[in-house]
C-alpha cells in the first residue's frame, strides 16, 4: 500500500481502468445517471484529498536573508523592550535579560559553530551524531542531538532547543509529511540554516529512492536549494550476495555496505569555512527575538494584572446600570459611555494614548462586533439556562440582564487586553483599530469564557454582587 501511495501514475491508471470498466458496464446495465455522478465525484474527491495529504503545499514565499544591520536592529528592538519593562515594572528582575543582550554583541565574532541534529523517532539521529563527531573532532564544531520531534509531549521543548543552533540537520526517512513540512517552514521563517537529510534509503528499491529524493527536493525548492538536500545512509543494512562456484553450487553471504556521508561532510566543511558569519547571524537574531519576547511576556503580565481590576470595576458598573434600567437588546451600544471609559483606561495601561472620543469610537465598534457575532443572544441563552429565580418578574429579568451586561463587558475588556498585548510596544499606536484582529480576539476570548464551569463561577459572583449592591435578597440557584 505504501508503494502505491508513492506512485501517483499507477494509482491514476488503476482509477482510469475502473472508470472504463464502469463505462462498459453502463452499456450492459441500466443505471441511474445521478448515482454514477455521485459516486464518481465522491471517488475523485477522495483521491484528491488523499493526494493533498501526501503532498504538502510548496507555494511558500522565500524568507528575506538576514544582514548584519538587520540583526543589529533586532538587538536594538530587544533593548527597547527591556527598557520598557524596567520603566513600567521596576520590581521585575531584568539582570538575566540585560546580560543576554550584552553577550549578543560578542556573538558576531564567535569561532565555534553549534550544529543540531533533529528529526522524528527512529530517523537515525544518534548514529549520525556519532559519525559526524568522529569525522569532525575539531574544537570549532559542537554537535547536539535533540529529543524526537513531532511527538506531542516533547514537541515544544524540542523546537525551543533549536534556537541556539547555527546549522540544523533535519532527518527524514521518506516523503515529507504535513507535520514535517510545517516544522521545516517554521524553522525557515526563524532564519535557521537547514540541511535536509533523506536517511534509511536501504528500506526502498533503487527506483523508489530516486523518486522520493526528487519529490522531496521539489517540495522544499522554495525554501532550500538542491545543494541543501542530501540522500544519506548512516547505518545501511548488509546486502545479500550470491556467488556461483565452479562446481555449480551457490554461496550466499552478507556483504557490509559502506556508510555514504562524503557529500554531506564536504558541504559542512564549505559552510564552516565560507559561510560561518552568515549562519551565526540567524542564531543571534533568534536569541534577540527570544529576549524581546521574554521581556514582552513579563510586561504584558504586569499590565494584565493592572487591567483586570479595571475590567471588573466596569463590568459591575454595567451590571448595575442594566439592573436598574434593563434593556431588551442588551447590546453594548446602550452603555457606550461606560465601555468608552473602560477602553480609555485600558489604552492608558497599554500605552495606546486614545482620546476620549477615540475610546468611545472603539467601544462602539466593539459593541457592534459583539452584536454582529451573535454574542448577545448566546450570552443571554447560556446564562438564562443557568439561572432560576423565585424573585418578582421585574427583578428576575433585571438580574439576568445585569449579569449578561457584566459578562459582555468583561469579554469586551479581555478582548481589548488580548488585542493590545499583540501590539509592538515601541510603535506609536495612534493607528486605526484593526477590526479583523479585534474580532478574532473577541471570538477567542468568548470561546474560552463560555466553558460551563467559568460561566457558573461568574454567575455566582454576579448574583452575590448584585444582591449586595441592591440590598435585596434574591434566591437564585445556579444549575
Amino acid at each position: 500500500m505504501a508503494v502505491l501511495a508513492r506512485k501517483p501514475l499507477l494509482v491514476g491508471g488503476m482509477g482510469l481502468s475502473l472508470l472504463l470498466l464502469g463505462w462498459q458496464s453502463f452499456h450492459t446495465q441500466i443505471l441511474d445517471a445521478s448515482q454514477w455522478l455521485f459516486w464518481g465525484t465522491t471517488g475523485l474527491g477522495f483521491i484528491a484529498w488523499k493526494w493533498k495529504r501526501r503532498s504538502p503545499n510548496v507555494m511558500v514565499s522565500p524568507v528575506v536573508p538576514l544582514t548584519r544591520e538587520t540583526v543589529e536592529n533586532a538587538i536594538a528592538d530587544s533593548q527597547v523592550m527591556v527598557e520598557h519593562l524596567a520603566a513600567e515594572v521596576p520590581e521585575q528582575d531584568i539582570t538575566e535579560l540585560s546580560q543576554g543582550l550584552a553577550l549578543l554583541s560578542q556573538e558576531f565574532d564567535r569561532k565555534m559553530l553549534q550544529i543540531g541534529i533533529t528529526g522524528g523517532k527512529g530517523t537515525g539521529k544518534s548514529t549520525l551524531s556519532n559519525l559526524l563527531t568522529q569525522k569532525f573532532p575539531e574544537e570549532s564544531l559542537s554537535w547536539r542531538e535533540t529529543e524526537p520531534l513531532l511527538v506531542t509531549e516533547n514537541r515544544e521543548k524540542s523546537i525551543a532547543d533549536l534556537k541556539d543552533f547555527d546549522i540544523t540537520l533535519v532527518l527524514i526517512t521518506g516523503d515529507l509529511t504535513n507535520s514535517e513540512w510545517e516544522f521545516i517552514q517554521n524553522l525557515n521563517r526563524s532564519h535557521h540554516r537547514l540541511l535536509l537529510l533523506f536517511n534509511k534509503q536501504d528500506q526502498y528499491l533503487p527506483e523508489e529512492r530516486v523518486e522520493i529524493f526528487q519529490k522531496v527536493q521539489q517540495q522544499v525548492s522554495n525554501i532550500l536549494d538542491e545543494s541543501s538536500v542530501f540522500a544519506i545512509s548512516v547505518a545501511p543494512k548488509p546486502l545479500k550476495v550470491r556467488k556461483h562456484q565452479e562446481d555449480g553450487t551457490i554461496e550466499e553471504y552478507l556483504e557490509e555496505t559502506k556508510v555514504n556521508l562524503e557529500p554531506l561532510n564536504q558541504y559542512l566543511l564549505t559552510l564552516v569555512s565560507q559561510e560561518k558569519e552568515n549562519v551565526i547571524l540567524g542564531t543571534i537574531w533568534r536569541q534577540a527575538q527570544q529576549i524581546k519576547q521574554t521581556a514582552k511576556d513579563h510586561l504584558n503580565q504586569a499590565r494584565r494584572d493592572r487591567a483586570l481590576p479595571i475590567i471588573e470595576h466596569y463590568q459591575w458598573l454595567s451590571a448595575g446600570t442594566a439592573l436598574v434600567n434593563p434593556v431588551a437588546s442588551l447590546d453594548l451600544l446602550a452603555t457606550a459611555v461606560i465601555n468608552g471609559q473602560m477602553v480609555l483606561d485600558l489604552s492608558a495601561i497599554y500605552q495606546q494614548k486614545f482620546s476620549f472620543s477615540q475610546a468611545q469610537t472603539v467601544a462602539k465598534e466593539l459593541g457592534e462586533l459583539i452584536v454582529k457575532l451573535g454574542l448577545v443572544e448566546l450570552t443571554t441563552q447560556s446564562l438564562g439556562s443557568l439561572l432560576k429565580t423565585n424573585a418578582v418578574t421585574y427583578l428576575a429579568g433585571g438580574a439576568i440582564q445585569g449579569i449578561s451586561a457584566a459578562y459582555l463587558t468583561r469579554v469586551a475588556g479581555l478582548s481589548l487586553v488580548e488585542y493590545f498585548q499583540a501590539q509592538e510596544v515601541s510603535i506609536q499606536t495612534n493607528e486605526t483599530l484593526n477590526l479583523e484582529r479585534l474580532g478574532q480576539a473577541l471570538q477567542q476570548v468568548f470561546a474560552q469564557t463560555q466553558r460551563l464551569n467559568l460561566l457558573q463561577d461568574f454567575a455566582k459572583k454576579a448574583i452575590a454582587h448584585l444582591s449586595n449592591s441592591t440590598k435585596i435578597k434574591v434566591e437564585t440557584t445556579v444549575v
